[in-house]
């Protein structure tokens, strides 16, 4: 095997493959970024990389003097072609086993994997549904943090995807909150082939944020497919596929409270920037923050030892009056990943779950749960 490749391309193939590259090395093949090129590759080289719970592989052009296929150290290739001097990359193999790497005046020999223990990438021929890459890293990003970190909860660790009635959907809860996204799709180009059924899976919220890091800056339709145990997103770059969460998702329509005797607008940064200033006195266990509503919003937060805060916030369009108390964690982390100016937060006192809505957005709602308040 031989290949002369430019250096800018190879870099950003290997950057985009290595994060789904194995951190343990029980299994040594899943650890190494399979290349291919000639028969397997096409007409330049392809990079794959996977852990056998998610994996990803993408193409890019080459000059192939000698088609093959080698195994090399994931992590260690991409340490070495990030800091090459730049130009042009050859890479070839002698039959031993070793790999050299030239660039410029740099050289490296590098021992190789055996390519034949790495695994065959599933068939995922379900479907296909299209999503615009926009829309889908959006609603990743304002759904997969409310999922739970906890594996012991599998059916919580991952976010539901739905597409049905025009509509893409993304769901994520932890049981102590919710968020919903829900946006129409965009309709697909004239003749693209887009299955007619409802498409419904759960996937880990770990594989989900690899997929938002790959479509970062992508304006363009995402291909879904769904097998039986994965589900792949493709485009023009990239081809990731995923394991499913097996197990039945709530059912999140349950959820949302009906009415709220608490409604008021407020500007989501100055709401942000207090919560997290009021955190700083809670030193031990999570920061806990009381709300009263009466004409204005007060913040008040206490911390064992180190005292107490708190803050007042100005609201438009307020409608009743009531106490609640959340954790502050569960307010920052939304309040970060939306964009609009202001947000619509609405609760109930005792155990009722709060709502937090952008204004000027339709189709997104975070649910919560208060804190009992003693």
């Amino acid at each position: 095997m031989e290949l002369l490749l430019d250096h800018e391309r190879f870099s950003t193939a290997v950057a985009l493959v290595e994060r789904t590259v194995s951190s343990r090395d029980t299994i040594p093949a899943l650890t190494g970024i399979l290349l291919e090129a000639g028969e397997g590759g096409g007409s330049g080289v392809r990079l794959t990389a996977s852990d056998l719970e998610m994996g990803v592989t993408t193409q890019i052009e080459a000059d192939v003097r000698a088609p093959g296929r080698v195994l090399l150290p994931g992590r260690l290739l991409s340490s070495i072609v990030r800091r090459l001097p730049g130009g042009d990359v050859r890479l070839a193999t002698d039959g031993s086993g070793v790999v050299h790497l030239t660039s410029g005046a740099s050289r490296f020999q590098l021992r190789a994997l055996d390519p034949s223990d790495f695994p065959t990438l599933p068939q995922v021929e379900g479907g296909p549904w299209q999503v615009d890459a926009r829309l889908l890293r959006e609603g990743l990003e304002r759904t997969e943090f409310a999922a739970s970190p906890e594996e012991s909860r599998p059916v919580l660790s991952g976010v539901l995807v739905e597409v049905e009635g025009g509509h893409f959907r993304a769901v994520a809860t932890d049981s102590s909150r919710l968020a919903f996204y829900q946006v129409p799709l965009v309709p697909p180009e004239e003749g693209a082939e887009v299955s007619a059924e409802p498409l419904h899976v759960l996937v880990p919220g770990r594989s989900l944020g690899e997929v938002r890091r790959l479509l970062a800056g992508l304006e363009e339709p995402v291909v879904l497919r769904v097998s039986e145990h994965h589900v792949s997103f493709q485009t023009s770059t990239f081809l990731f596929f995923s394991r499913l969460i097996e197990g039945v998702f709530p059912d999140y329509r349950r959820v949302f409270p009906k009415e709220q005797q608490v409604r008021l607008t407020v500007d989501r940064l100055a709401l942000l920037e207090a919560l997290e200033r009021i955190a700083l006195v809670s030193r031990k266990g999570p920061a806990v923050v009381r709300l009263q509503v009466d004409g204005e919003l007060q913040l008040e937060s206490h911390g064992a030892e180190a005292g107490q805060a708190s803050e007042s916030v100005p609201v438009e369009e307020l409608e009743g009056a009531g106490r609640t108390a959340y954790q502050v964690r569960y307010l920052t982390e939304v309040l970060r990943v939306l964009s609009t100016p202001q947000v619509r937060f609405a609760f109930s006192e005792g155990d009722h779950p709060g709502t937090i809505e952008p204004v000027g957005e339709e189709g997104y709602t975070y649910v919560v749960m208060p804190v009992r308040l003693p």
